[in-house]
């Protein structure tokens, strides 16, 4: 029985959880930006430390997708080779989703820092 290797299969589940955990920091950043955008929610009711953190993963997203090229490299690469039998479906719904959540939370970041600086 030839021995099958599981790393491919496995670092494209914690790619595409980290890319569709991405999906909910936008929709939060989002709905935090309507809120304070429609008068809801007053700008100093924003912590420093949430619009940090959004922030630093947004410079995560740069690394992300880069990080998504290498792995449907790798994968394609070993799935030649007859390693797995993966299919690299996860690893691109990832990459099309990273640069789409990269720009929307520059969006709203701007969005919601004009609202705070206003």
């Amino acid at each position: 029985m030839p021995k099958t290797n599981n790393t491919p299969r496995v670092l494209q589940n914690i790619y595409f959880i980290i890319a569709l955990s991405s999906t909910l920091l936008w929709l939060v950043t989002f709905g935090l930006t309507a809120l304070v955008t429609s008068g809801s929610l007053a700008p100093e009711a924003v912590p420093i430390f949430v619009l940090e953190i959004i922030h630093a993963i947004y410079y995560y997203q740069i690394a992300h997708f880069i990080l998504g090229f290498v792995l449907l490299f790798y994968i394609i690469r070993t799935r030649r080779k007859g390693l797995h039998e993966t299919r690299a479906y996860k690893t691109v719904v990832g990459l099309i989703l990273t640069p789409a959540n990269f720009f929307l939370i520059i969006t709203a970041l701007v969005v919601l820092g004009l609202n705070v600086a206003s």
